[in-house]
């Protein structure tokens, strides 16, 4: 299941890395971190509780979607060589900006899910 999720999440972080670039704000990375956030903390909601218990079939999506999808999708390691090109171009500013704006989407996402999940028609 993670190596299904991984694959498929593969595809669209590449997606989304090429849907927008622009050296001072790198748009596509933004969109699959908050993406990835999001759904961990939809799956981790909706899922979670049925994964550490092993209880039936519906334990096999928390690790399709949180582990093998939202893991492939979103990434540090992007934002970290973004930061050092960003700051290269000698915009601290931005550079800032860039981070903050990453970690606080990435916090609101994660919450929204975890939100959406235990209190959705789910």
């Amino acid at each position: 299941m993670i190596a299904i999720g991984g694959a498929v999440g593969a595809l669209i972080r590449w997606r989304l890395a090429h849907f927008t670039t622009h050296d001072h704000m790198p748009i596509g990375t933004l969109l699959a971190n908050t993406l990835g956030s999001f759904l961990v903390g939809l799956s981790t909601a909706l899922y979670a509780d049925a994964f550490f218990s092993n209880t039936g079939v519906i334990a096999l999506l928390y690790p399709l979607i949180a582990i093998g999808l939202a893991g492939s999708i979103s990434t540090m390691s992007t934002v970290a060589l973004e930061i050092k090109n960003i700051t290269r171009l000698k915009n601290i500013a931005t550079t800032f900006g860039y981070l903050t704006v990453s970690i606080g989407l990435g916090i609101l996402a994660l919450v929204l899910g975890i939100w959406l999940g235990t209190s959705g028609p789910f």
